[in-house]
């Protein structure tokens, strides 16, 4: 029984994550919102680790990963909707508090060290944005335009394509607008059957069951399309498969 609940626990507090990393990427109030209590929490923390000193910090630490634990299994376990939702704004909260005192702690330690590891630390610090304004999912209209909702939709196994009639292209609308986008530089090879839909004149998506989907681009017929190399990855989309499958 124990068992049983701490397995609950760390489901719930797995999901909890996942909904606020989610929510930090795809949000933009959150992302403007997190990243500021981040700045205004690294700043506070960076003097007070250097008031109080490093055994203090650590306790400062944790006592509020403890906070998390305990948001955590209140999340996981309660059966209660508002419960649950205050223990998530909790967590918002929290959690930048909780990276922004290890930001604090390696600030302090470049600024007390060399000049090599102040450069080194810069260059890490930039190399870190830069990935950031690369690899930040967007959504679909901002990298390829505004998407068509076709009428129909192909299976395609092995160069083989099979049409499908759309019958709720407002359904379809919805799935698609949730699609979130990141640059693509490895193309995996496509062994089983997937679903093919043009998504305007020059885009198509080719969508896997339970993995990841992807875009390329593609301005002839989807009959014609051949899956070589695709220029975006769709970010942490699962159910796109069977989403469009339903529609």
């Amino acid at each position: 029984m124990k068992m049983q609940q701490k397995q609950i626990e760390f489901a719930g507090g797995a999901l909890m994550i996942d909904e606020i990393f989610n929510t930090f990427l795809l949000d933009g109030e959150m992302t403007a919102i997190m990243s500021g209590l981040l700045v205004i929490f690294t700043a506070f923390n960076v003097f007070l680790l250097h008031r109080i000193g490093g055994k203090r910090f650590a306790v400062c630490v944790g006592i509020v990963l403890a906070l998390i634990l305990i948001c955590f299994a209140v999340f996981a376990i309660s059966a209660d909707f508002g419960i649950g939702i205050i223990t998530m704004w909790a967590s918002f909260v929290l959690l930048p508090l909780l990276v922004s005192q290890a930001f604090a702690f390696s600030v302090l330690k470049i600024f007390k060290a060399g000049k090599e590891a102040k450069i080194i630390g810069a260059a890490a610090a930039v190399a870190l944005i830069a990935c950031a304004c690369i690899f930040w999912p967007k959504p679909i209209e901002e990298k390829i335009g505004e998407p068509i909702i076709p009428d129909s939709f192909y299976y395609y196994d092995d160069g083989i394509f099979t049409e499908r009639t759309v019958s709720d292209k407002s359904h379809l609308a919805t799935v698609v607008s949730q699609i979130n986008c990141m640059p693509c530089f490895f193309t995996p090879d496509f062994s089983e059957d997937c679903i093919v839909m043009k998504l305007n004149e020059n885009y198509v998506l080719l969508a896997l069951r339970n993995e990841s989907s992807y875009i390329f681009e593609h301005s002839g017929k989807t009959e014609d399309f051949v899956p070589q190399k695709a220029c975006l990855k769709v970010y942490r989309n699962d159910p796109l498969y069977i989403n469009i499958k339903t529609s």
